[in-house]
């Protein structure tokens, strides 16, 4: 369980997050993922939640762009105490919009789209416990956002728990919770 203020997540939620740009759901995501620190007030995680393997895909970067994404790849496996495992990340590739035909470029050398893609990948490839996405469909086309929604629709079953950050509903169906941010503060 995680407790920030009057916001509180539990174990198997699938919670979409929406609002518009600088209206908080970065910051929130930050502040779940342990990346960022509260300035003000409080933030408690549970035992439990501390010690989950958590995906967090931010809304830009997240690779290093001077290396392909296969070597991304290894980086991701080794940096969680894993083994590359290519077979593994085939299937992630196929998964993730068959990005096994860009697996051997650079990836600053990715349009945006498949730079996100091949984060998600990556993120995938250490078999987290749960995921946090933030705008994980905003540099997607259709037919990518349709496979995205469809694989995290898929795994959201065996996620501990899943946050999305969006700034529209289209295409995310399956959530628990919406809700709606603006200006740091939940509608």
């Amino acid at each position: 369980m995680l407790d920030i203020g009057n916001f509180e997540l539990l174990v198997g939620e699938k919670i979409l997050i929406v609002g518009a740009n600088g209206s908080g759901k970065s910051t929130l995501l930050r502040l779940i993922a342990g990346i960022s620190t509260v300035s003000e007030g409080r933030v408690e995680r549970s035992k439990e939640l501390r010690t989950m393997r958590i995906g967090f895909v931010p809304q830009s970067g997240g690779l290093y762009e001077d290396l392909t994404l296969w070597q991304n790849f290894e980086v991701f496996r080794r940096l969680y105490g894993m083994e590359p495992d290519y077979s593994l990340s085939n299937t992630w590739l196929g998964e993730c919009g068959s990005l096994d035909t860009v697996k051997n470029i650079p990836v600053g050398q990715m349009s945006g789209g498949i730079k996100q893609l091949a984060t998600i990948a990556c993120v995938l490839s250490f078999r987290p416990d749960s995921l946090l996405l933030d705008e994980p469909a905003s540099d997607l086309d259709v037919v990518h956002r349709k496979q995205l929604s469809k694989l995290l629709a898929d795994l959201a079953p065996a996620l501990a728990f899943l946050l999305i950050s969006a700034h529209d509903t289209h295409g995310f169906d399956f959530f628990d919770r919406k809700i709606s941010m603006s200006d740091g503060r939940f509608k």
